[in-house]
């Protein structure tokens, strides 16, 4: 398994937001915030934010994601 694929699995295992994707653009994002939660520098502050700001950051993500699907 590619690490990417590692990253996704694990996203919507353990989601950052604590909810079941919605659609692949959220799991997208999901598999890059486990990435980056996997990392020292960011990882704590990531950890730090409101349960409200961690579903608009996932949300804002997915949106930029399936805006530049079609690119």
């Amino acid at each position: 398994m590619s690490d990417e694929y590692r990253d996704i699995s694990k996203g919507v295992e353990y989601p950052y937001h604590g909810q079941k994707p919605k659609d692949w653009a959220e799991t997208a994002a999901l598999g890059i915030l486990w990435d980056l939660s996997d990392r020292g520098g960011i990882k704590h502050e990531l950890e730090e934010v409101d349960d409200e700001v961690k579903a608009e950051i996932v949300e804002k993500m997915a949106a930029i994601i399936r805006a530049a699907a079609p690119l």
